[in-house]
């Protein structure tokens, strides 16, 4: 299914929440999105983007909102103004688990990564899908798609739903890595800190 724009959210919510991967826009790149609580979802996104769980690639967790981080992560005093200033924003923070968060696909890993684009249709969707479970849209060692065409060819029929609207063209976002006790930038994007 082909959702027009971002600005059909109670659609793009109600595709999330009965189970689609839905391949959406963020200030980025294009993203693919399911429900964290979708266990149907998460294993079609494991197969797009061929993402075995133990593959120690995992997909980037986004929370309700900012206040809501802490739910899933512990959030260092090294990384506490970096989440003020950056979040939401093109940042991506490698956090240690909060050992109060049970979710299967996180059991086996004392780390989440956390980010939450600032992208208006996230302000919109996230306070009715509940958190998500992110990744950018292409396949393993692909660059990352930036325009729906670029979606369609990369997965064609085997996309459940795409929002028909270009992401904002941001180079992928910076991942800062707080688990070792000394932050470590491991991919530079477009803030740097």
């Amino acid at each position: 299914m082909i959702i027009r724009n971002s600005r059909d959210v109670p659609l793009i919510a109600r595709s999330l929440l009965d189970g689609n991967v839905v391949a959406l826009p963020t200030e980025t790149v294009m993203g693919l999105a399911v429900s964290l609580y979708s266990d149907v979802a998460l294993k079609k996104l494991i197969a797009l983007k061929n993402r075995p769980i133990g593959s120690g690639k995992y997909f980037t967790l986004v929370p309700e909102n900012k206040e809501s981080i802490e739910k899933y992560a512990i959030i260092p005093h090294s990384a506490k103004k970096v989440v003020e200033k950056y979040i939401p924003g093109a940042v991506t923070l490698i956090l240690p688990k909060n050992p109060e968060f049970s979710n299967h696909y996180f059991d086996q890993i004392d780390s989440v990564g956390v980010r939450i684009p600032y992208h208006f249709l996230f302000d919109k969707i996230l306070p009715l899908s509940g958190p998500l479970l992110l990744t950018s849209a292409n396949p393993r060692d692909l660059p990352s798609a930036r325009t729906p065409e670029e979606v369609k060819a990369y997965f064609g029929d085997n996309l459940d739903v795409l929002v028909n609207e270009r992401s904002g063209g941001l180079p992928a976002s910076t991942i800062i890595d707080y688990t070792s006790g000394k932050p470590t930038i491991k991919r530079q994007g477009p803030i740097e800190i």
